[in-house]
């Protein structure tokens, strides 16, 4: 059941018919290092080798490296801000815990030690703090820890789901989906809990709302699962942090889900999955939704990609 929920999240994407500059045939090139090329250096999971690892490479394509190679499931990565960590949710001890490791794999941490699930870590965009998500009363509530597993405080308490929380640059709002699969809406609170806003209350599933890095925008997507998996579709929003001016960034008539948007360092572009040719690969594209360029093209599904700029090593 924890495997096809997490799933959805990763499903409710993809609809976009845009462009795919990359040869279908076309392998990455093992030869170039992971040096930042394209704009830094984007993270994400894979499934391409049996089971769920972590994988990341350049942030045009390039030197695709997988990080974590065991029988477990590895999920959810995400880049510190400085580009020298990955924090990640693993069950590799029995329920799912977030861990951290460098950004070759090496000298992992358990971070968290709770006889419940824990799911959805992001770093703030300083990178001294952790929001997640942990379902502490049988349904998922948000908390913030230290970036070091030190000091966690929980932020919602309520008998709905609070889910892909994300830290606003100043930290002093998060923005989350909340609901039950398949009707979420994104609201945003203050990490001491008060001043809920409702920023995109509609049908469908809303979720997976990133701040932009200056604060100004929120990317989301948002999904219709009516019907078999085959009918969902989804697109890519934007929208501003109180709730004006939504625009559709994503859009085709096919049947299909773009999801999980993640921006760039600089905030010009998106990086994102989608299903678009049958199963889950990573995509970026520029902040208005053009020039859209495939990255991954395995026969397994690739998933939730992060994007933070590259420090020489």
């Amino acid at each position: 059941m924890k495997k096809i929920r997490l799933n959805l999240m990763m499903i409710a994407l993809g609809l976009l018919f845009g462009t795919n500059s990359c040869n279908p045939n076309e392998k990455p090139d093992e030869n170039i290092p992971l040096d930042g090329r394209g704009g830094g250096i984007i993270a994400f999971y894979s499934e391409r080798d049996g089971n769920s690892e972590i994988n990341v490479m350049n942030a045009d394509g390039s030197s695709q490296t997988r990080l974590t190679r065991n029988q477990f499931s590895d999920i959810t990565p995400d880049i510190s801000p400085d580009g020298t960590k990955i924090i990640f949710v693993s069950d590799r001890n029995g329920n799912r815990e977030i861990y951290e490791m460098h950004i070759d794999g090496s000298n992992t941490v358990r971070l968290t030690n709770n006889a419940v699930d824990d799911a959805y870590p992001f770093y703030s965009y300083d990178g001294t703090k952790i929001i997640y998500s942990s379902k502490t009363d049988g349904n998922w509530d948000i908390y913030i820890m230290n970036s070091d597993g030190s000091g966690n405080t929980r932020i919602t308490q309520t008998s709905q789901n609070e889910e892909w929380s994300y830290l606003s640059p100043d930290k002093s709002r998060v923005a989350f989906g909340t609901g039950s699969f398949p009707d979420f809406d994104i609201y945003t609170i203050k990490t001491d809990g008060s001043s809920l806003s409702p920023i995109v209350v509609e049908a469908y599933g809303q979720a997976f709302p990133k701040w932009s890095p200056d604060g100004n925008t929120i990317a989301h997507n948002s999904c219709d699962f009516a019907g078999e998996y085959s009918n969902w579709k989804g697109d890519i929003y934007l929208i501003n942090p109180d709730g004006s001016n939504s625009r559709k960034i994503t859009g085709t008539s096919q049947r299909c889900v773009n999801e999980n948007p993640y921006w760039s360092p600089d905030g010009s572009k998106l990086v994102f999955q989608s299903n678009r040719t049958g199963n889950m690969q990573i995509y970026i594209m520029n902040a208005d939704g053009s020039e859209q360029t495939r990255l991954t093209n395995n026969q397994g599904n690739d998933y939730w990609p992060s994007w933070r700029s590259y420090t020489a090593r």
